[in-house]
């Protein structure tokens, strides 16, 4: 189901620029959790309230525009690869802000994640242009903010329940 994303995306793109494509899917998502999810009353400091506002523009508002944008300038195959370092980024930023141990074996695969993506988007933009670089390198950055999201949001995902984190959302 997630490898439609990239057909649908690419099909609306043909309609609307990537800017307008991503808040025609932020606002439907929204509107769709709106009408499904239950709202919930629990109170939420005003300090949670801004970093839910702070999550949602990584996970969301720059994760959905970064990706779109980079998809508009490259082909759904290399952003499909590229998708796949998500787990690298988190590992990367959990060791960086010191919520993970760096370890041989952590610095290792995120070493070889970064060599094996460098391998297949190098060889494809050789061959490519500036425009699929670019496409490549918009997409990285939308990996990196989803990941920095992950990493920082989830002490306060697990501290709120889950119709409340939901506010997350609806603020995208």
């Amino acid at each position: 189901l997630f490898s439609l994303n990239y057909i649908v995306s690419k099909l609306g793109m043909r309609a609307f620029s990537p800017v307008t494509f991503a808040y025609l899917r932020i606002l439907g998502s929204a509107l769709l959790i709106h009408l499904v999810i239950p709202r919930d009353r629990t109170p939420v400091s005003r300090s949670d309230n801004w970093q839910l506002a702070g999550f949602a523009l990584l996970a969301i508002v720059l994760n959905q525009t970064l990706f779109l944008a980079g998809l508009a300038l490259t082909t759904a195959h290399i952003a499909a690869i590229l998708i796949t370092t998500v787990p690298v980024f988190v590992l990367a930023a959990a060791i960086s802000l010191g919520r993970e141990r760096a370890t041989v074996t952590k610095i290792g695969g995120i070493l070889l994640a970064a060599a094996g993506a460098l391998l297949v988007i190098g060889g494809e933009n050789a061959q490519g242009s500036r425009q699929a670089a670019l496409g490549a390198l918009l997409i990285t950055m939308n990996c990196f903010s989803y990941a920095l999201y992950l990493v920082l949001s989830k002490p306060m995902m697990a501290r709120l329940p889950r119709t409340s984190t939901g506010r997350c959302i609806r603020r995208g």
